[in-house]
């Protein structure tokens, strides 16, 4: 969660959700299911792929999550 509080941040909280919704919406579309969809967003993919660094934010770049897109 603590990725996603920063990818917040950098987003300005509104830009997070609309970009998290879009991404979600197409990706659905893409693989016809909801699960997978989620799976598979950059936001989610990012923290899934970090989640047992706890010094990935120390050395995490602005808007990291750009290259999981």
């Amino acid at each position: 969660e603590r990725i996603h509080s920063r990818q917040m941040i950098e987003l300005l909280v509104i830009g997070f959700y609309l970009w998290y919704i879009l991404e979600w919406t197409i990706r659905w579309i893409a693989y016809k299911d909801k699960r997978e969809a989620y799976r598979n967003t950059g936001f989610e993919r990012e923290a899934f792929d970090n989640d047992g660094d706890f010094d990935y934010l120390k050395s995490r770049n602005w808007f990291a999550f750009r290259k999981y897109m």
